[in-house]
């Protein structure tokens, strides 16, 4: 029973240590996605950052990130590219590059997050809706057009029955068809702003 005891015992201690997701001084590592909302970058940026060696993992087990430390590493690139550039010596091409992408990749994220931005203030002024909500309110709106339109014969039929003069019936269907139409015009800008008004409700039960 003691020898199992210790063989036990040396087997747990010949096991590794579990990576901490923590740094000594206590501050909690970020995932990738994580630190891309911390530094406002996108995912190919920060990626082709670990690439070029700008930034490494402090914990490579579980690919997790000091932001603490990865914030100095970049800052202090930035600021190297900077002088390098400055100076024209040739040797900051690198990290003039990297400076280069993690500026447009900033540019980018702001340019869509101010598209979100702008779509949504649209939605909620009624200039926009989403084409999911208004698939089922025009697919009813078209029924009813073709349900009109195939009855025109059972409506028309007994009229142009005794009606001799074939200008007379074509002139007939012409205005039959042409105010079906027109009818179904009408409603689709109509269907659109109910569409948008139970948009602006839901949006309003959300925020609530």
């Amino acid at each position: 029973m003691e020898k199992k005891r210790s063989k036990n015992a040396k087997m747990q201690a010949s096991q590794p240590a579990q990576p901490q997701a923590s740094v000594p001084g206590g501050a909690k590592l970020l995932t990738l996605r994580e630190y891309c909302e911390h530094k406002q970058v996108t995912h190919g940026a920060l990626q082709q950052l670990l690439r070029d060696g700008v930034i490494r993992y402090a914990n490579p087990v579980k690919r997790l990130l000091d932001p603490a430390e990865c914030d100095q590493l970049i800052d202090a690139a930035l600021a190297r590219a900077g002088k390098a550039r400055a100076a024209q010596d040739g040797d900051g091409g690198d990290l003039i590059a990297m400076s280069t992408r993690l500026t447009k990749a900033k540019t980018e994220r702001e340019e869509a997050e101010a598209e979100i931005k702008r779509l949504k203030a649209a939605q909620l002024r009624g200039e926009l809706v989403r084409v999911d909500d208004l698939a089922q309110p025009l697919y009813a709106l078209g029924r009813v057009l073709r349900e009109r339109l195939q009855s025109m014969a059972n409506r028309l039929g007994p009229v142009l029955a005794a009606e001799p003069r074939a200008t007379r019936c074509s002139l007939a269907i012409q205005r039959e068809v042409a105010a079906a139409l027109d009818e179904f015009a009408a409603e689709i800008p109509r269907t659109i702003e109910q569409v948008a008004k139970r948009g602006d409700a839901g949006e309003a039960d959300g925020a609530a």
